[in-house]
């Protein structure tokens, strides 16, 4: 071969480092969908309406781009390995059991999305960031510009859900240590019991899985009800909140608008003010709350 022939552009190497023109360049597309939140790895996804294996992927591709950021910029102390994944935090991210995510793992892999870099990680390819970042954008653009992404036409268009509460960033870690300290309870236990997100939501391990069918409902909303206030700090809540976590956490919705009213009629919640669309948990509520959270993590 002619040595002053150039292969760049075929033969592509998944362990390269990128230079920095190319980290910021990729960092500029993806901070249009998510965010490195601190140094511990936590991701903040801003994109609307992605599929589960979208946010697998963003996830994997914001802890890569984080730490090719970490290796530029020495002074922020991102950890070298951050792009190298478990699955206990991937399943956390996404609010599944670890299992569930290894096999989300496993597809990505066969996919040649990433790799396993040793037994239970993963890191994504770099090569496939920036296509993968690119086809994000593409829906983005057609919605923009009023046409229809290939394949998508005649398809019924899809009503857009309103979100039940905004979008926050969390730190989940020090969520968790107020809600272990108030409880009197390990950490891990917590963790056990309670899978918190990035973003603020959260569900409930099947927790609940030995009450009958109200008792399940009512213990989930004065519970989730107490996460809010006692782990996050907010002070209202809606009543939408608390069925979405329901929802979330495998409890049977029927009848949940009667569960409520029962939480309310207990007395253990109240509107936070007349014609309010918003709640606030008594102490009442709140006692009978880390009562039974107590007896669920503490098994």
């Amino acid at each position: 071969m002619d040595r002053g022939q150039s292969y760049d552009g075929f033969f592509v190497d998944d362990a390269v480092s990128f230079k920095k023109e190319q980290v910021l360049a990729l960092i500029n597309k993806c901070k249009q969908f998510a965010q490195l939140v601190g140094k511990g790895g936590a991701v903040n996804v801003i994109g609307k309406n992605l599929s589960i294996t979208d946010r697998s992927k963003l996830f994997l591709i914001t802890r890569y781009l984080g730490a090719e950021l970490g290796k530029l910029e020495s002074s922020l102390s991102i950890p070298d390995d951050l792009a190298i994944v478990h699955a206990r935090d991937l399943a956390r991210f996404l609010n599944v059991s670890e299992p569930n995510a290894r096999t989300r793992m496993s597809t990505l892999i066969t996919e040649g999305f990433a790799k396993k870099p040793k037994k239970g990680y993963i890191e994504v390819l770099p090569h496939c960031i920036e296509k993968f970042l690119d086809l994000l954008q593409r829906p983005s653009n057609a919605r923009t510009t009023g046409s229809t992404p290939s394949g998508m036409s005649g398809t019924k268009k899809q009503k857009k859900r309103k979100p039940s509460r905004s979008v926050s960033t969390i730190n989940v870690d020090q969520v968790y240590e107020r809600l272990s300290t108030n409880l009197g309870i390990p950490k891990e236990r917590t963790k056990d019991c309670i899978l918190i997100n990035e973003d603020g939501s959260f569900k409930f391990n099947n927790a609940f899985a030995g009450n009958s069918k109200m008792a399940k409902q009512i213990d989930c909303i004065l519970c989730s009800a107490f996460v809010i206030t006692v782990g996050m700090g907010q002070t209202k809540f809606s009543s939408r909140t608390l069925k979405d976590i329901c929802y979330h956490s495998n409890i049977d919705v029927s009848g949940l608008n009667y569960a409520v009213r029962e939480v309310k009629n207990r007395g253990y919640i109240t509107k936070a003010a007349r014609n309010s669309q918003e709640n606030v948990i008594k102490e009442k509520g709140k006692q009978e709350a880390k009562g039974i959270l107590v007896e669920l993590c503490g098994n």
